[in-house]
C-alpha cells in the first residue's frame, strides 16, 4: 500500500513539473514577425522583402520600448522607457544606443515638438558579438500643416 502512494505520489509530481515546463500558447517565440507591437511594415519597407523575410524570424531576448521628442537638432530629447521586456536589466544599454539617433523634426510651427518612438530589439543567445536592432521612427501625425523630413531611422548596433 505504501509503495502505491509513493508511486502516485512521484507520477503525480512528475504531471505537474512537466506541465510548468510547457510552452504556453500565451507566449509565442519571441521574432519580430510574432510580436504585435514591433514596426514590421517599417522594417520590412527599410530592408525590402528579402532581407525582412531573414530577420523576421531571427529569435531575440529581449526587447525595450522608449518614446522622446525630436531636437531641432535631430537628437532625442528625455526619452523615456515605455516597456521593458522580460526585465528591465537592458535599459540603460537602450538608453545609450537612443543617443545615436538621427531623425529630422517634423515642423508644425509653434513650440509643439514631434514625438518619437524607439524600438530596441537585443539578440545575445544566436549572434556573438551581441547586436540589437535599433528602430525609431517620427509620429508624423500631428496635424494637416505638417511638413515631415526624415522620420525613420534604423541601425544595428553590435556590442
Amino acid at each position: 500500500m505504501h509503495t502505491i502512494l509513493s508511486i502516485l505520489l512521484i507520477t503525480l509530481t512528475l504531471i505537474i513539473a512537466s506541465g510548468c515546463q510547457s510552452v504556453d500558447p500565451k507566449n509565442p517565440p519571441m521574432t519580430l514577425a510574432t510580436n504585435p507591437n514591433a514596426p514590421k511594415d517599417t522594417i520590412e519597407k527599410f530592408y525590402g522583402a528579402r532581407q525582412w523575410n531573414h530577420i523576421k524570424n531571427l529569435k531575440y531576448d529581449a526587447f525595450v520600448v522608449l518614446r522622446g521628442y525630436v531636437a531641432d537638432n535631430r537628437t532625442i530629447l528625455t526619452p523615456r522607457i515605455i516597456k521593458s521586456f522580460p526585465d528591465n536589466s537592458r535599459d540603460g544599454r537602450a538608453l545609450n544606443f537612443s543617443e545615436g539617433i538621427r531623425l529630422t523634426p517634423v515642423t508644425v510651427g509653434g513650440r509643439i515638438r514631434a514625438s518619437a518612438e524607439i524600438y530596441v530589439y537585443f539578440y545575445e543567445t544566436a549572434i556573438i558579438p551581441h547586436q540589437a536592432l535599433v528602430v525609431a521612427k517620427q509620429q508624423s501625425n500631428v496635424g494637416p500643416t505638417s511638413a515631415s523630413g526624415r522620420d525613420l531611422f534604423m541601425t544595428i548596433v553590435t556590442y
